[in-house]
């Protein structure tokens, strides 16, 4: 999974954006069972979207819940780039992301 990670600055970032365009939601705990990455990578990479309004959080209990800010000017256009991202995963790739 390198398609879009020189642009978004990091692999994970690309995980995070890709998992969300499946999923719909998701929290930084079910990314790091689901891709094995430590957790403080992966609160960064969301912080870091929230800060620049790609996505909004919700606090729901002890978890935090992300998803795509639904008033995020570009939203349509980031989704259509991360969806052409996502049609050229390897079929193994497309698994882990559906693995909810």
């Amino acid at each position: 999974m390198i398609l879009l990670s020189a642009l978004l600055g990091s692999q994970n970032a690309e995980k995070v954006l890709l998992f969300l365009l499946v999923n719909e939601s998701c929290y930084a705990t079910e990314l790091q069972k689901i891709y094995g990455i430590p957790l403080t990578p992966l609160q960064s990479i969301l912080n870091k979207f929230e800060k620049i309004d790609v996505l909004l959080s919700e606090q729901r209990g002890k978890i935090k819940l992300y998803r795509f800010n639904p008033s995020y000017p570009f939203l349509e256009e980031l989704k259509a780039l991360v969806k052409k991202a996502f049609l050229h995963l390897s079929p193994e790739e497309k698994r882990v992301v559906l693995s909810r």
